[in-house]
């Protein structure tokens, strides 16, 4: 068989491979409570419901804190379909997982020349306790991770094709439209690495300036329209918090480098064992002098990258995702490149298989049997709950959540629910409220009268800290409410 034959049957065993890990994932606890999802559904919702394509805004009202590229996927998927449901939500971080470990595996295959190496690498994209997080996570951090890459796959052959400057501008805007300009600083790090190795000079050419001009017109008019439809507070938000302070100061105003450890920290332990073999083997080839143009440019965007995380003192271990597949094709290294492993082709490929099963087997241990237990969870299924309660019974009196999280509208129009939940911002409830749904039954239950409404609660303060609650208002309630709508203007109104 031929090289491209076993690539071929790499490639298909690595995408069985990956949709079982996304079908892991997908098939556990629903966590739209936890890591700032439920925000990413509002925006759904409000793209989708209410047609705002150009600037989204949560449940509460605020402006989107991210560009709107992942919005947009997620509304052209429900368009398609004719529903705006979970798989919707989540469908562009799957097929940016997806992208992840095949574009990784084949970057390996050009690199190494070897199909089993190809495997490994894409084994090693999954098997870490980030990469499985990253298959079903409805934020921008995995599809803003594979754009990232794909910009300095995509300017790394430009070195050769320079036609290929405008892809890397292409996916340097869809990428910046996802989540910020911080893809392009990780693809001049490591083109930077690779001229700097190459020690000829680089040819730009028109292809390079039509892509920046593109790039410049794509991003900058997006920019300008939601600054039109949003005005001064898309400005504070996207450039102002979410940009230069995060950047540079942090959530909590600390100078830059406050935090500089944690994001070697996190490099370690999140991508263990790769982050180690991928520096193993860099060390080992520098030693050796065995350090060619690729090799050092990815190595660059992978090191570098870990030092550019490193300024600012706002840091998530999320923000590595971008380093995942690169970290995984350098450790490779050690097994192609070593003497005494590089012949050992039956052993590598047995490694990967049995890496890539303890990944499944760890990861469905604690996504499906340890996840469920935490707090973030519990509250999900108990908002859950709720939501599809409101949606069954029926009514599409009004609704209004107040300090409840904005998946409980998520779920209860994805249940059938016509009706939104609306927010309320302050007690008493408007007039119109005939259920209202909170996470602080402690601050609603002197407002309201016993007499007026009725209590339903859902799960256990214990575990959820604080009972969800739903008060109905009562037919009582309702018929006083008539009645006195029914007195003339100016009259004396007795109950």
């Amino acid at each position: 068989m031929g090289d491209k034959g076993r690539l071929a049957i790499a490639l298909v065993v690595l995408s069985v491979a990956c949709s079982a890990v996304v079908l892991l994932r997908a098939t556990g606890a629903p966590d739209l409570c936890d890591n700032a999802q439920a925000k990413q559904a509002a925006y759904a919702v409000d793209l989708y419901y209410n047609g705002n394509w150009v600037l989204q805004h949560d449940h509460d009202g605020s402006v989107q804190t991210k560009p709107p590229a992942y919005n947009w996927l997620v509304g052209l998927f429900a368009v398609a379909r004719g529903r705006l449901d979970t798989l919707a939500l989540y469908a562009p971080c799957a097929l940016s997982f997806v992208g992840l470990v095949l574009s990784a595996a084949l970057f390996a295959q050009a690199l190494y020349g070897r199909a089993d190496a190809a495997v490994l690498a894409g084994v090693a994209v999954m098997a870490s306790s980030l990469g499985v997080k990253l298959a079903w996570l409805a934020r921008t951090d995995t599809m803003f991770a594979f754009l990232t890459w794909s910009c300095f796959l995509a300017g790394y052959g430009a070195f050769r094709r320079p036609r290929l400057w405008v892809l890397f501008w292409m996916l340097a805007a869809a990428a910046t439209l996802t989540k910020g300009p911080l893809s392009l600083l990780f693809a001049f790090i490591g083109l930077a690495g690779a001229w700097r190795c190459s020690g000829s000079a680089v040819r730009f050419g028109c292809s390079f300036w039509l892509g920046a001009v593109l790039f410049a017109g794509l991003t900058l008019g997006w920019l300008a329209a939601a600054v039109t439809v949003g005005g001064a507070e898309v400005v504070h938000t996207l450039l102002g918090r979410e940009l230069a302070q995060h950047a540079l100061f942090g959530v909590e105003w600390r100078v830059p480098f406050a935090n500089f450890y944690k994001p070697p920290l996190s490099f370690v332990a999140r991508l263990a064992p790769w982050s180690i073999l991928a520096t193993a083997g860099v060390v080992h080839a520098l030693r050796r002098r065995a350090l060619d143009a690729p090799l050092v440019a990815l190595a660059a965007y992978v090191y570098g990258g870990v030092a550019l995380l490193m300024v600012s003192p706002h840091h998530r271990a999320d923000h590595l995702a971008p380093l995942i597949p690169g970290v995984a094709v350098l450790s490779v290294l050690p097994f192609v490149r070593w003497r005494g492993l590089a012949e050992k082709r039956l052993a590598l490929r047995i490694a990967s298989g049995s890496v890539f099963v303890l990944a499944v087997a760890g990861g469905y241990g604690y996504y499906h049997w340890v996840r469920p237990a935490q707090v973030q969870v519990q509250r999900t299924a108990v908002v859950r709950q709720a939501a599809i309660w409101l949606a069954r019974s029926g009514d599409r009196r009004p609704a209004y959540a107040f300090h409840a999280t904005g998946a409980l509208d998520w779920y209860a129009r994805e249940a059938g629910r016509t009706v939104g939940v609306a927010p309320c911002r302050s007690l008493p409830p408007p007039a119109d409220c005939q259920y209202l749904v909170t996470l602080r039954p402690d601050l609603v239950d002197p407002v309201l009268g016993r007499e007026d409404w009725r209590r339903l609660p859902f799960g256990s303060g214990r575990r959820t800290k604080g009972t969800l609650v739903i008060y109905e208002r009562t037919r009582n309630a309702v018929a006083r409410k008539r009645a006195d709508e029914d007195v003339p203007q100016g009259a004396n109104r007795l109950r």
